[in-house]
């Protein structure tokens, strides 16, 4: 018997084609083919075993997801495509993720209902404890950038934590509605703003948006393949939401691990860089002024020898 996942992938703010390949194939027989138009992708993945489709879609959610039995002439075996049986069965996936520390720890938070990669609770819970010993939640002052927010969960985790104010940013008006809707239901409306835009559109010009200063913290966990980090890089540095000392958390796969470099131009130094499977957290502080920052930069997780020179 072969098994067949059917997903179709429809935008705005969607999961790339090539996130659910490289998920998918983590447990299938062969490559998933796919057939991708400006709005909808179709993607069709050989599985071992419907086992095996909850567990690559455990790592996407939410993820609409029908599994089919697959037949061919012969009997068990490869399905040919053109005869199929077997009922379809939806996969259940989550539609919620749990904050992972500070006054609203254990709280959950609705998933939109589109195509979202939430950053894991693991890779979550490391970065804030390495943030932890920073400053940029010790005072109701502390302002944080959540981009390519989604259902909000880094910046409500920055609020669970007490950041003084968090801003969203994100492009799809479904994901702006449920961080709204999240912020109401932890209490944190009146310290919270949601902005619906691209993210290069707010970082020109943040004032547009009622950002009139630099924020402490700036966290950005794009869409992998939807993205050009170097562009992105580029923009958060000459960006009037980037003051001096900023902390930058960039999340990104390991296979565009030439597009971010540990310094850049002057204005980002890099920090730390952790590694989780295919996911790599990057930390930076930008125009560093040299001031005590509360976390110990480690050259040797960027392949260097010593402290990066700007």
């Amino acid at each position: 018997m072969a098994w067949m996942a059917l997903v179709t992938l429809m935008s705005p703010h969607q999961l790339s084609v090539g996130d659910l390949a490289f998920l998918f194939t983590r447990n299938s027989r062969a490559d998933a083919p796919a057939e991708v138009g400006s709005s909808v992708a179709k993607l069709q993945v050989p599985l071992k075993s419907p086992q095996a489709a909850w567990s690559a879609a455990a790592w996407v959610h939410p993820l609409p997801l029908v599994v089919m039995a697959a037949r061919g002439r012969g009997g068990a075996g490869k399905g040919t495509g053109k005869r199929r049986q077997g009922k379809a069965a939806k996969v259940e996936v989550a539609t919620k993720v749990q904050l992972t520390g500070g006054l609203h720890r254990s709280r959950s938070i609705k998933v939109p209902g589109v195509f979202l990669r939430p950053m894991m609770s693991q890779v979550r819970e490391a970065l804030f404890n390495m943030l932890g010993a920073c400053d940029v939640f010790d005072n109701e002052t502390s302002r944080v950038l959540d981009l390519f927010a989604g259902s909000g969960i880094v910046g409500l985790e920055s609020a669970s934590r007490g950041a003084g104010h968090v801003t969203f940013v994100d492009a799809s008006p479904v994901c702006a509605k449920a961080i709204e809707e999240n912020c109401k239901a932890l209490g944190v409306e009146d310290s919270t703003a949601v902005a619906c835009t691209k993210a290069e559109q707010f970082l020109a010009t943040p004032e547009k948006f009622g950002a009139e200063r630099p924020f402490g913290l700036v966290t950005a966990t794009p869409p992998y393949e939807e993205v050009s980090y170097p562009a992105l890089l580029d923009a958060l540095a000459q960006s009037p939401a980037i003051g001096e000392d900023t902390i930058l958390v960039v999340e990104y796969p390991n296979e565009q691990e030439e597009g971010i470099p540990s310094s850049l131009s002057g204005t980002l130094q890099g920090l730390r860089r952790k590694v989780f499977g295919r996911t790599i957290l990057v930390v930076y502080v930008c125009h560093p002024t040299g001031k005590p920052l509360g976390i110990r930069p480690k050259p040797q997780e960027f392949g260097l020898s010593s402290t990066p020179m700007l």
